[in-house]
């Protein structure tokens, strides 16, 4: 957040959260996020000259970003990539992410920014992990330690067992009246159960839109053949 980088100030701050608070859909939250004071640090770095790069050079890390503003967002079916930078916020909103079915980098830093919503990270035990998290009002859970409380800061590190070149991750946590949850597996975190349960749902859906399709008037047919319609 740039509260935290210490681009805003704390009366900024308060004033865009609680606007965000008492917005009505994501239309209004994402402008009041662009009403925010531009930082500047922005305006120094446009001045900055750009560095030439030879094509052999490397390339500048990825980043990417799970945004849940009111909304969820969910990777635990398929396989997908994790970047190096990655940043997660869920405002009012819940995310959940299985970095076991994640393409992982030799090292990888995760941002997570919660308020008011749920953030779940399912971590392999194969991964070297520290997390750090910074409490206020919220509940969490690292890697089996609990943290929660009013304002609480905590440290956890989890390294696994004869795999000395394993991958590293760097999670960071900042919870408001929320619930972060990060969460060591040995295996794929989908039961069967769910997967026949949105199995079903999905029928019933088909069904429903089945039956609705299925109540639009038509002609009846007279003994001449002809079409009559009743009011």
């Amino acid at each position: 957040m740039r509260y935290e980088r210490g681009e805003l100030s704390f009366e900024a701050f308060r004033r865009a959260l609680d606007a965000l608070v008492l917005a009505r859909n994501a239309d209004e939250c994402q402008a009041i996020l662009r009403a925010l004071p531009v930082s500047p640090l922005a305006s120094l770095s446009a001045l900055e000259s750009p560095s030439l790069s030879s094509p052999m050079s490397a390339p500048e890390p990825r980043r990417t970003r799970f945004i849940a503003i009111m909304s969820q967002v969910k990777k635990l079916r398929r396989s997908w990539q994790l970047a190096p930078e990655t940043h997660v916020l869920a405002f009012m909103g819940e995310a959940k992410l299985d970095l076991g079915l994640a393409h992982m980098p030799p090292h990888a830093r995760l941002q997570i920014t919660a308020i008011m919503g749920t953030v779940v990270i399912y971590v392999p035990r194969s991964l070297h992990v520290a997390v750090r998290t910074r409490v206020f009002l919220s509940d969490t859970n690292s890697l089996g330690e609990s943290a929660g409380g009013v304002v609480t800061f905590a440290h956890e590190e989890h390294s696994p067992l004869n795999e000395p070149r394993a991958a590293q991750l760097e999670i960071e946590v900042f919870a408001l009246m929320s619930n972060v949850k990060v969460v060591l597996t040995d295996g794929p975190v989908v039961s069967i159960s769910e997967l026949v349960r949105d199995a079903l749902r999905a029928a019933a859906a088909g069904i429903q839109r089945g039956l609705r399709q299925g109540t639009s008037p038509r002609p009846l047919l007279d003994a001449g053949g002809s079409a009559e319609h009743r009011s």
